[in-house]
């Protein structure tokens, strides 16, 4: 959680989103001059909800407010943009092969987990 100002792509982000709903005059609108102060209590209470990233964030940003505009016949609450936020995309990565052992590795591995084992053998009784 971040106590910090929000970034500034994270304003412009935020702003664009409410400008576009704005435009759409659905019902309980903010007037169009408010669109700034409405952003800062947006951006308030989003920016220390997690670690906002421009990279992982900025394109889950705007499909939430395009899921809004798509879908709302009310002007949204902080609460109906979460429920719309896609989850981030975190990358994957290829499995790395297991490793090639010679004969002599594997039987000396076999070898000491066994006397792993035998040592708890004898630890018991």
């Amino acid at each position: 959680m971040s106590n910090t100002a929000p970034e500034q792509w994270f304003v412009r982000r935020i702003r664009r989103g409410l400008a576009a709903l704005i435009a759409l005059r659905l019902d309980g609108h903010p007037p169009a001059d408010v669109v700034d102060a409405t952003a800062q209590v947006w951006c308030a209470a989003l920016w220390p909800h997690c670690r906002w990233d421009a990279d992982k964030d900025d394109a889950r940003i705007a499909e939430a407010f395009r899921q809004l505009a798509l879908h709302s016949e009310r002007w949204p609450s902080i609460a109906a943009f979460l429920r719309v936020l896609p989850p981030r995309v975190e990358p994957t990565y290829p499995s790395l092969p297991p490793p090639q052992l010679s004969d002599e590795e594997l039987a000396a591995h076999r070898a000491y987990i066994q006397q792993i084992l035998e040592s708890f053998g004898h630890g018991i009784n």
